[in-house]
């Protein structure tokens, strides 16, 4: 057992620790008591297409049953004596680390500065500059960024929170990414690992961090301003490559398809997961990259993602029908990954798994949103989160429902500490929670069980 300091109460907590060997001492890691992976069966599909008859890889687990068997209330792992073999990382995400600058506007600055309400553009370092010259007069908030980022840091805060009520031990993430040598690089770094997300890329000399400006008008609406830097090289650091092949699950960000070689180093990270038993899970990123890598996206897809999160918007991309609803979507992707979660606003979620569809309904608030910038993020790092909980496939879209409303609330995209705090004290209940309607799959029957322990 391990004695550390709870990020939100200051209070000493246990943990437990996972033993590694470095040179001739024992360091002690750490670690979650959450419901471990299960390793899947599958081989190295390279070149062929996944059918969605793989063995189960969602286990259901009831918060409240596990606490009443401990003697102290913490939840317990469902682990063998193999545990101190666990992987060293439960998520390692490997996405492009971004500074972003967030405000709220008026429709006339979008239209004095030429740009189109809602849109998602690439600019330059001077364009940047003249944002945010033109943004002097406006207060702005600056935070660490990037979807995936936002993503991790929710997923981390979420594991922090349930360490804190539940002693589990937290959540081990690791963004694999490239930071800059500049002021805003070390901004980033340091964000990150407040927020228990490791860094595992070398920092680049004389490099600059990616920036997003993220402009959002009264009627909530966002738009993307990106510039990537001159740290956006996806290159697989020493580190990264360990910590994906001692990893429960790898998340590719879509977005790293915009940068050089991704195919090449996307599909080798897959690669390392695969073989060590990890799971590969991608985010679409956005409709505009979905379109201008819609090859790249299915080889991948093809060669073995166990997760997709998109939106309907890009599932309707990645599919080539734009009139398609979520749950047409979420039906047709799912032959190709054993979970296909497609978001789509106000409307809820749909989530294909084991043939059957899950709709899930928004978690509606009396509070008008603010900021719907980070909705698709937090509602990713909600799910993994009951995913890795070991909620059934209804709750852990109720998980991500639940965050994503948290986040759209306020200005900014990651979820904060206190938010994690209430969100994990009002998710165990849901285990208990009816599941929404089974819609049949395409020919296949319904089965409850099947979605249960898929």
């Amino acid at each position: 057992m391990v004695v550390s300091a709870c990020p939100f109460c200051n209070k000493s907590v246990f943990t437990r620790a996972l033993s590694h060997e470095t040179g001739n001492r024992k360091r002690y890691r750490p670690r979650p008591a959450f419901v471990a992976l299960p390793k899947s069966d599958r081989q190295n599909t390279k070149g062929s297409r996944h059918t969605g008859d793989h063995s189960p890889c969602v286990q259901s687990a009831n918060f409240d049953a596990d606490r009443d068997n401990t003697a102290e209330g913490a939840q317990q792992p469902l682990r063998g004596p193999e545990e101190a073999s666990t992987p060293a990382w439960d998520v390692v995400g490997l996405g492009q680390p971004m500074v972003d600058f967030s405000a709220s506007v008026e429709d006339d600055l979008l239209v004095r500065l030429g740009i189109v309400k809602g849109s998602r553009r690439v600019i330059s370092a001077q364009q940047r500059a003249e944002v945010l010259q033109a943004l002097e007069s406006t207060p702005y908030q600056v935070s660490a960024g990037g979807s995936l980022s936002n993503t991790l840091i929710g997923l981390s805060r979420l594991g922090q929170a349930d360490n804190c009520l539940r002693g589990s031990g937290g959540l081990q993430v690791a963004l694999a990414g490239a930071v800059g040598s500049d002021t805003l690089g070390s901004f980033f770094a340091a964000q990150a690992a407040k927020a228990g997300v490791a860094i595992l890329a070398d920092t680049q000399p004389e490099s600059c961090t990616g920036t997003a400006i993220v402009l959002t008008t009264p009627d909530a609406n966002r738009t993307f301003l990106s510039y990537l830097g001159e740290a956006h090289a996806l290159q697989l650091s020493a580190a990264a490559q360990q910590a994906i092949k001692s990893s429960r699950m790898l998340v590719v960000e879509g977005y790293m398809w915009e940068v050089d070689d991704a195919l090449e180093t996307l599909s080798t990270a897959a690669d390392f997961a695969r073989s060590s038993g990890a799971m590969v899970v991608m985010t679409a990123g956005d409709a505009g990259v979905v379109q201008r890598h819609t090859a790249d996206f299915w080889q991948l897809i093809n060669d073995g993602v166990d997760m997709l999160f998109c939106n309907r918007s890009e599932a309707a991309a990645l599919l080539g029908r734009p009139s398609c609803t979520a749950q047409e979507a979420a039906l047709a992707l799912g032959p190709h990954c054993k979970v296909v979660l497609v978001t789509d606003g106000a409307h809820g979620s749909c989530i294909s798994a084991m043939g059957q569809l899950q709709r899930i309904p928004p978690c509606w608030t009396t509070s008008t949103p603010v900021d719907t910038c980070g909705a698709g993020d937090g509602y990713a790092a909600g799910a993994l989160y009951g995913f890795l909980c070991g909620y059934d496939v209804a709750n852990i879209g109720r998980a991500g429902a639940r965050v994503a409303s948290a986040v759209i609330l306020r200005q900014g995209a990651a979820t904060t500490e206190d938010e994690a705090l209430q969100l994990v004290q009002s998710m165990p209940d849901m285990t208990d929670a009816p599941h929404p309607a089974v819609v049949e799959g395409q020919g296949l029957p319904r089965s409850q069980a099947q979605i249960r322990c898929m």
